[in-house]
């Protein structure tokens, strides 16, 4: 029994870690019912400067009981959902046009801390051809 939750509680940090890519190429008229079927109906959609990437970011509203929202990232050009994972309560940003500033933070700060320390980069890496 106690092997089974470590797993369920390993395979959930791992899911909320960063690690979580997907290459998945779909029609055009597709991609939003498929952003829509992983996020829901309300998130907020932005594009990286050279407008090759577009980030989509699940929003929390005001009856919303989740702690983690989801994020994905879409190669323009390809409609392939080339990045997607999930962040605590924070933000996501494009850090530069390949890579993602995400500051997930936990339920309590320590007053001896600072947001760096919950701020990480992540590179979207392309899928290979």
């Amino acid at each position: 029994m106690n092997k089974v939750l470590l797993l369920t509680a390993c395979i959930g940090v791992f899911n909320l870690s960063g690690s979580c890519s997907s290459s998945r190429k779909v029609k055009p008229e597709q991609i939003n019912s498929l952003i829509q079927e992983k996020l829901g109906p309300n998130f907020t959609q932005e594009t990286n400067s050279k407008g090759n990437f577009s980030l989509y970011i699940q929003n929390l509203t005001e009856t919303d009981d989740k702690i983690a929202l989801k994020f994905i990232v879409v190669d323009v050009a390809k409609n392939t959902i080339i990045y997607e994972n999930s962040f605590l309560p924070g933000h996501v940003k494009w850090h530069s046009d390949t890579a993602l500033e995400v500051l997930s933070l936990p339920g309590i700060i320590e007053a001896d801390e600072d947001l760096s320390h919950y701020k990480k980069i992540i590179s979207i890496a392309l899928p290979k051809q």
